[in-house]
């Protein structure tokens, strides 16, 4: 008697299963695909506006997007490239162009790096479209800033690294509502009352600060050859030969009875850094200096010495500092 083989079986599906299937697969590509169009989109503008786009591929040191050139061909490369950083330098040369160009960024859900130089007045309209960029993890701002206008940067909850220039005091309060930073350069005209203001900020780690063009200006070479001048008189000699803004600190003077005009010293040096010359001025007469904002303050040097003591004071109160230059 024949055996009679069992008929083989295939897996049946419904119409209705075949449809989800195909729906539920084309909604998990467009779910990736509609970023990556947005992504597109707004990178073709940015380069359009003169911005410099580097992917995260491109970052990470490798040649070309990841994934198979042939669904690259077929789905883009946006399906599978991030970007990383954009670029705005000072080409992107109106305001209307840097205001085009951020509402661009704001659309990268993905970016971590924006780096800003320009000639205009980077505004509240263009701080908050840089607050949209969530993702942001370093911000570096060349330009104008309004001194209220970093509150809007609170929003950027992963921001750890913060580059700005013509700092005021007004900006350092703003600056102090961003806890979360752990990298901190700043430039401008900035006191020592301003630089208080940062002890919120308990987990920076790095902080570079330039007072303005003073800190740079106290390394400039001075040559010089007095006998028996006044100190005012040597005063407004560096003045004159090194544009650099002095005063006198009256009320600290007066009350230790110190008249700049009637110490008299005699010395010479050449091609020293002026730091090292005012130093020599005033040390041996009880006299020190402190930077306030845009000019220097000779002073007694108890109290030269009591400022330098509140900058030891501050880096104690951010207990995590390890680097610190500027001060």
């Amino acid at each position: 008697m024949a055996s009679i083989r069992p008929s083989r079986r295939w897996f049946q599906f419904s119409l209705f299963s075949l449809l989800l299937f195909t729906t539920l697969i084309a909604l998990a590509v467009a779910w990736h695909a509609v970023p990556a169009w947005r992504q597109h989109e707004a990178v073709t503008k940015i380069i359009e506006l003169d911005g410099l786009v580097v992917y995260d591929f491109q970052l990470a040191g490798a040649k070309k997007p990841p994934g198979p050139a042939w669904l690259r061909e077929w789905l883009g490369d946006d399906y599978f490239q991030r970007v990383g950083r954009v670029q705005l330098e000072r080409n992107v040369d109106t305001a209307e162009a840097l205001h085009a160009a951020l509402v661009q960024v704001s659309q990268l859900p993905t970016i971590d790096f924006l780096i800003i130089h320009s000639r205009e007045r980077i505004d509240d309209a263009n701080l908050q479209e840089i607050a949209k960029a969530r993702s942001l993890k370093a911000l570096h701002l060349h330009g104008r800033i309004p001194d209220s206008g970093l509150r809007h940067l609170v929003a950027l909850d992963q921001l750890r690294g913060l580059v700005l220039q013509d700092v005021t005091d007004e900006t350092l309060a703003q600056v102090a509502r961003l806890r979360q930073l752990e990298h901190l350069y700043l430039q401008g005209a900035i006191s020592d009352n301003g630089l208080a203001l940062l002890e919120p900020l308990v987990e920076l780690h790095e902080l570079s600060y330039n007072a303005g063009s003073l800190t740079n200006e106290l390394t400039y070479p001075i040559s010089y050859d007095y006998e028996d001048a006044s100190v005012a008189s040597a005063i407004e000699y560096f003045h004159e030969k090194n544009g650099v803004t002095f005063r006198f600190d009256d009320d600290a003077l007066i009350a230790r009875n110190i008249s700049p005009d009637e110490i008299l010293e005699t010395d010479s040096a050449t091609n020293i850094p002026l730091r090292q010359a005012l130093e020599r001025l005033l040390a041996p007469n009880g006299l020190g200096f402190r930077m306030e904002k845009e000019a220097l303050v000779i002073t007694t040097r108890e109290e030269a010495e009591r400022a330098m003591a509140g900058v030891v004071a501050r880096r104690q109160k951010l207990p995590k500092l390890q680097v610190i230059t500027g001060w």
